[in-house]
């Protein structure tokens, strides 16, 4: 009698800052179609971000760049981190499935590999613009949602015809009472600036599912996780990872 776990998170940590890490370090990897110089243009890109961040004209840019659900410059502070959530997030969804063969299951955009982002990215004269092409490429030109508070009313939905009900809910639920596992940006080896601390993860837990679920508590759960199972070194045997 065995196991086998194809995609198990073994070593539960609150903040997972090598997540976005191992994403710079596959963009800048040849191997698999990425360079140095792709990750250096994302960071050029992302200082433009930041000067368009500090101003409603900016905001309002970038909103049109990026085919955003609504005015930008409208947005809370929670508006504007959800935002970055999601385009940033583009380049973590392309490199955690790249090559991974999913079409045969229905998975679209399966052909926009590391490559693909890099050549899109290092294509033109303007990294920022070419941000905003790859985002319609992987959005299918559908707008872009940033409102924070439509968000977690969406994760809040407990009905099984809810689009949360595929899975969105029950692995949110399982890392705020479980293991945490929140890719942030608070390492320091990557290109995406540090918009997405832990408290932006910590809040959606205490949004959706309650306030008892703050850092203390999911810190807790975490510690009793590797406690229970033993992280790195696995109380059980004949398990495949």
């Amino acid at each position: 009698v065995g196991s086998v776990a194809t995609s198990s998170p073994v070593f539960a940590e609150l903040d997972f800052t090598q997540y976005y890490e191992v994403v710079a370090a596959s963009l800048s990897n040849p191997i698999v179609g990425g360079s140095d110089t792709c990750v250096s243009t994302i960071k050029t890109a992302m200082d433009s971000v930041t000067k368009m961040l500090s101003t409603p004209t900016g905001l309002t840019a970038l909103g049109k760049l990026f085919n955003t659900c609504g005015d930008l410059s409208t947005g809370s502070k929670l508006d504007i981190t959800n935002f970055m959530s999601n385009i940033i997030g583009l380049f973590a969804g392309v490199v955690q499935y790249n090559q991974d063969n999913r079409a045969f299951e229905g998975a679209t955009h399966t052909n926009i590999t590391i490559d693909v982002v890099c050549e899109t990215l290092q294509s033109g004269s303007d990294p920022l613009t070419q941000w905003g092409v790859l985002n319609t490429m992987l959005t299918d030109g559908q707008c872009t949602a940033f409102n924070y508070s439509e968000m977690i009313m969406a994760m809040r939905d407990t009905s099984l015809t809810a689009p949360a009900a595929e899975g969105g809910r029950q692995w949110t639920y399982q890392t705020c009472a479980e293991f945490g596992f929140y890719q942030t940006t608070d390492g320091e080896k990557q290109p995406f600036g540090s918009y997405l601390p832990l408290d932006f993860s910590i809040q959606q837990c205490e949004d959706i599912f309650g306030t008892m679920f703050d850092q203390s508590f999911i810190q807790d759960r975490v510690d009793f996780t590797l406690a229970h199972y033993g992280g790195r070194d696995l109380l059980g045997t004949n398990i495949i990872i």
